[in-house]
């Protein structure tokens, strides 16, 4: 089974949920918010209960962003929450093992996600382009050259 179906089945299984298919369209606002929340109380100490409601938004806006596809939000968040949790140990000036496991699981999450975002070009397209060959050996030579890079024949 691809990552692909994975996240296809997910997302059908989530949209046949009531409960799960109201947050879905809500997913990027939802993992950029808890970004938010989790970066302000690096300097304003929030109540736990604030903190872990937070904490378990940001995985189930995970789980609704791999349903959807969005990989790039999915980086962003991802990214910002490694990058928040190192902050909490500079800021704490404690290093811990549980911290800097978490700073590789999620910094490798958000590369993987990153990876899997769609590269978007805005060069157009050009099909049944005819390409320029040298007479000579046959090697592809662009428009504005004079001479074939390979057997320095003359165009």
């Amino acid at each position: 089974m691809t990552f692909n179906n994975v996240s296809k089945e997910l997302l059908e299984y989530i949209q046949s949920k009531k409960f799960l298919a109201f947050p879905l369209p809500f997913a990027n606002i939802l993992i950029f918010a808890c970004v938010i929340i989790r970066a302000v109380n690096l300097f304003i100490r929030m109540d736990p209960t604030i903190t872990t409601i937070v904490f378990y938004l940001f995985f189930l806006s995970i789980v609704l962003l791999l349903a959807k596809g969005d990989f790039r939000s999915l980086a962003i968040g991802l990214g910002a929450n490694a990058i928040i949790i190192l902050l909490r140990m500079i800021i704490n000036g404690f290093i811990g093992v549980p911290a800097i496991i978490d700073i590789i699981i999620y910094g490798f999450l958000a590369f993987i996600a990153f990876k899997k975002t769609p590269i978007k070009t805005d060069a157009p397209v050009i099909e049944n382009a005819e390409v320029k060959k040298c007479s000579n050996c046959g090697s592809v030579v662009s428009e504005n050259m004079a001479f074939c890079n390979d057997c320095g024949q003359k165009i």
